[in-house]
């Protein structure tokens, strides 16, 4: 989301002169990841990791921004006295984050009654959620729960690949999608939509057009321009100033 100049932005390290930043495309990925850019008054010494708090005020109303970013990394410039910082929430932070170190059966805590005879008989599977619980831990992330379900037949899982990216294939094999809160909770809804009331009413439409670039398609294909509330399809629906261009299609006759 760019920072609106229509309101009065504020950021717990100094003032903001410009900056916006932005949520991953929900499709595709099992974690939704922030990341943004800032510049900010004055030559501020920053570390990377350091929390960075940014607010606005608009007709009255102090909201804080859903989300909690750290630094990335940050550059202060002294002929302009401005410090640029690059935000974003831990789990872009730790993307890269991985361990050479391995899971087995030994350490599901479901098993540990069972004995060592039953486990050379019966093979045992590592369940998915054991496995999420390890990259939670790892990460230093707390839930408000993660509903996995399914189990791998291996006697061990390495965890060499990456947790923020190990966590993410498996939130989307089960289609889950997860995203940080402003508390650094990690929040796991579900893809699947249920009820019969329309995602887009006439209040959140802005402009609908044809799409006239690019490879020819069908008519009943549409550009639709919405404002968009909350990546968690359950919390109350607030408008922000924020715009999405999402493709709409409209099902026609035989």
């Amino acid at each position: 989301m760019a920072i609106d100049i229509r309101g009065n932005v504020f950021c717990d390290r100094g003032p903001v002169i410009r900056g916006g930043f932005s949520d991953d495309h929900i499709q595709g990925t099992g974690l939704v990841k922030t990341k943004g850019e800032i510049v900010l008054n004055g030559l501020i010494l920053l570390h990377p990791g350091d929390s960075i708090k940014i607010g606005y005020e608009k007709q009255g109303r102090v909201n804080r921004i859903p989300r909690a970013l750290r630094v990335l990394s940050s550059f202060a410039d002294p002929f302009r006295r401005e410090t640029t910082v690059s935000v974003g929430c831990k789990l872009t932070m730790l993307e890269n984050f991985r361990e050479s170190r391995k899971t087995d059966v030994a350490e599901v805590v479901d098993y540990l009654e069972v004995d060592c005879k039953t486990v050379n008989d019966i093979p045992l599977n590592i369940p998915l959620s054991h496995i999420v619980g390890q990259c939670l831990l790892s990460l230093g992330l707390s839930t408000t729960g993660v509903g996995v379900s399914g189990s791998l037949a291996i006697d061990s899982f390495d965890f060499g690949s990456g947790y923020v990216n190990i966590l993410s294939d498996i939130l989307q094999s089960n289609s889950l999608v997860g995203y940080l809160n402003e508390n650094e909770t990690l929040v796991v809804s579900s893809l699947y939509s249920t009820g019969s009331s329309p995602v887009l009413d006439e209040d959140d439409i802005i402009d609908v057009s044809p799409i006239r670039s690019g490879e020819s398609l069908p008519t009943q294909y549409l550009l639709t321009t919405a404002t968009i509330a909350s990546p968690h399809p359950n919390k109350k629906r607030r408008r922000r100033n924020r715009k999405m261009t999402t493709s709409a299609r409209s099902e026609t006759g035989s």
